[in-house]
């Protein structure tokens, strides 16, 4: 009976072991088939050609690799990325140069982004994750010149984005404080102050009211003194007699 058993298991692990190497040679052969349509153009039918080679073999790295550059062909940038992240992974203990690629392309995807991002906080963020992503494409393959060239180019970027940034910060600040500068001088200006200066018509007047007053106290006064000479006994005239 344990003999029979032993039997069934290598039967099946033999069939299994050649059901798995057809899965293998079947799916290199769709991706192969991918290829000749990527070559032509074609994107859309690589695709499915890659992504049906996938189901056969979830292993094979090169046909997610493919797969991943039909999208980056077709602009579905998130698919790509998806796609090529994996390989990097999993590429890192395997084929350390397929990873290396597959870092520069997601590199090459975040760059891209940041360039079309009108946001600046934004873009800096894209800026420094493909950064991120070449320098893991570089320590695979320190040989790697185009990802060294991208990482350099994709610095620079960086840094002409943080400093018309922090322009543009200091912009907005010495306008505000202008603007505030502005606003309170207006404000000064409609506020009219305590000892406003008279207008001309308003001195004639104050003037002329000042005039009568004193004439009124005069006639008072003159009136008194007549009142008092009216009292007093008149003086006589003493002197020679012409």
């Amino acid at each position: 009976m344990r003999n029979l058993l032993r039997i069934y298991t290598l039967i099946f692990g033999f069939i299994c072991g050649v059901a798995f190497t057809y899965a293998q040679s079947e799916s290199w052969t769709l991706m192969n088939r991918g290829n000749n349509y990527f070559k032509k153009g074609d994107f859309k039918s690589a695709e499915k050609c890659y992504d049906h080679a996938l189901k056969l073999d979830t292993t094979n790295l090169r046909a997610r690799y493919n797969l991943a550059d039909s999208y980056l062909a077709q602009t579905v940038a998130d698919s790509a990325y998806a796609n090529f992240k994996q390989v990097a992974n999993e590429g890192i203990g395997k084929d350390k140069m397929l990873a290396s690629k597959a870092f520069h392309n997601m590199g090459v995807i975040l760059q891209s982004t940041a360039n079309a991002t009108q946001e600046p906080d934004k873009k800096q963020n894209f800026l420094k994750q493909a950064i991120g992503d070449y320098k893991e494409a570089l320590r695979l393959n320190p040989n790697a010149d185009d990802t060294r060239y991208n990482m350099v180019l994709c610095m620079k970027q960086l840094k002409e984005s943080e400093q018309n940034q922090q322009e543009q910060q200091q912009d907005n600040q010495s306008k505000q404080k202008s603007e505030q500068k502005d606003e309170s001088k207006d404000k000064k200006q409609q506020q009219q102050p305590k000892d406003q200066p008279q207008k001309p018509e308003e001195e004639k007047q104050n003037s002329n009211d000042q005039t009568k007053q004193i004439l009124n106290y005069a006639r008072q006064k003159e009136q008194q003194t007549k009142d008092k000479i009216n009292v007093l006994p008149q003086k006589q005239h003493r002197g020679k007699n012409w």
